[in-house]
């Protein structure tokens, strides 16, 4: 069997499987270019070398370690489920090793590029009350932009007199549907928001461009971006992501428990905690003012 018609039956089989979009796009955006470079090669017969060198290949493109993990990763799901399916006759997954996860130290968004941010959306119009709804819901909530987009008007439920409201959120990555929780700023931001929107609450997006219809991801992305430039802010500090960091570390330094983290978050284990906390800035430098020793020995300098 050919590589390419290999490709098109295992993303079909995790199609079937219930694989989320993003995750059967993922499977496209690696195998593509893996069927490429076998047809290129003299000798087409997937065998433990060629593995290796494909994956040499790929390193020789100083590409970010993350991204080599992604496609080794995924590669190596699709030649274990050949072997499962019968199409080869050992696991050529074991030619190479899984990818170390590793987490990125990356400083979350700070108070100060959040009210930088929020200053960009001052002129009252549908762009500005919409995207300083949807910065402080993130901000308050860490949701990914593959759940921010699926979010409808029904889905947000607040109370009169309440400081603060819900969303029921479902996540694709998961196929499990949680609660977030906004407080009074976040929720203040979404009650001018909906004052815009023409719709009565339903299956309308609760997030959508001026014409009603819903963002995208990318969107979400590109009107970030755009909000950093007026701010004066680097593109890297306005990635949605880091949004989602900066709620898992802010919730833990102001004291909640793991667990309600874990839960908010929408993480099915604690395992995902470490890559987030690990280099939560605030924690490090507040334990080192308890600790650190230079500051603590008195020294006559």
């Amino acid at each position: 069997m050919e590589i390419k018609d290999a490709i098109k039956l295992f993303v079909q089989a995790r199609t079937a499987d219930g694989r989320a979009p993003r995750t059967i796009q993922d499977y496209y955006r690696v195998l593509d270019p893996f069927a490429e470079w076998i047809a290129e090669q003299p000798q087409q017969a997937l065998a433990r070398d060629m593995i290796r060198e494909y994956v040499a290949h790929l390193r020789s493109k100083n590409w970010r370690e993350g991204t080599v993990a992604i496609h080794v990763r995924n590669l190596r799901t699709f030649l274990r489920w050949m072997h499962d399916e019968g199409y080869t006759d050992y696991n050529l997954a074991a030619s190479v090793k899984a990818p170390r996860m590793s987490s990125r130290l990356e400083i979350p968004i700070t108070p100060n590029e959040i009210q930088a941010l929020l200053e960009t959306c001052n002129s009252g119009n549908f762009n500005d009350v919409r995207d300083r709804a949807l910065i402080l819901l993130m901000a308050d909530t860490g949701l990914r932009t593959g759940e921010i987009v699926q979010l409808q008007m029904g889905n947000w439920k607040s109370e009169p007199g309440n400081d603060g409201s819900y969303i029921l959120v479902y996540a694709p990555k998961t196929k499990k549907n949680r609660y977030a929780i906004l407080g009074k700023w976040a929720t203040d931001a979404l009650v001018a928001y909906m004052d815009w929107r023409e719709v009565p609450p339903g299956d309308a997006p609760l997030f959508c461009r001026g014409d009603g219809c819903p963002l995208k991801p990318r969107a979400i992305g590109s009107i970030m971006l755009r909000r950093g430039e007026k701010a004066g802010l680097e593109r890297c500090r306005t990635h949605p992501h880091i949004f989602r960091k900066a709620f898992v570390t802010g919730a833990l330094d102001n004291g909640m428990d793991p667990e309600r983290v874990r839960v908010l978050a929408g993480w099915t284990t604690m395992a995902m905690m470490a890559f987030y906390t690990d280099s939560a800035l605030g924690r490090l430098k507040a334990a080192h003012k308890r600790g650190g020793p230079v500051d603590l020995m008195n020294l006559r300098l």
